[in-house]
């Protein structure tokens, strides 16, 4: 077939055309897939750790038994379960049942925290109350390169994730 002089170039100008968006499409796949996968075992890893905190109440500690748990053991089960993100970029809030909290921000900081949790005050350890655990990480979203005007280098804006568990003490 012959080729007529003004179609000379058009494959790589429509190459062009096509592969732009394509890639575009592709980094946003795996940007969002990363993204869930992130917020799955975030959420996954608060839900441990509250169903950690919930067996450790008034009533494990009877018959001689020392199972008592702090802070810091439950900051250790939300970053053993969630090894994806670090330690040090997740914001986690402990919420006892009368609405007393304490704040771990970021997560790293109450790693060695040997504060009682949930606390004894206001018996809010005691079987049947609750105890809520909430936690979020900012993600960069990897899209904004793409933004208009964007140069290598420039930070943006992040989404942030958030995981809550709310869990009965059981003992």
């Amino acid at each position: 077939m012959r080729r007529r002089k003004n179609q000379a170039g058009s494959a790589v100008v429509e190459f062009t055309l096509a592969c732009i968006p394509t890639v575009f499409l592709i980094l946003s796949v795996v940007s969002v897939s990363m993204t869930m996968f992130n917020y799955e075992t975030l959420a996954d890893a608060v839900k441990q750790a509250a169903r950690f905190a919930a067996v450790h109440g008034q009533g494990c500690t009877q018959n001689g038994n020392s199972c008592t748990t702090t802070i810091g053991s439950i900051a250790t089960v939300i970053t053993n379960y969630d090894a994806s993100i670090p330690a040090n970029k997740v914001n986690v809030t402990f919420t006892s049942f009368s609405g007393a909290q304490t704040q771990c921000n970021p997560l790293s900081t109450c790693l060695t925290s040997s504060t009682q949790w949930p606390p004894t005050s206001n018996y809010d350890n005691v079987p049947g109350n609750t105890v809520t655990i909430t936690a979020s990480y900012p993600v960069p979203w990897v899209i904004a390169i793409f933004c208009p005007g964007s140069k290598p280098g420039d930070t943006f804006s992040a989404i942030s994730l958030p995981a809550s568990a709310t869990e009965q003490i059981l003992f």
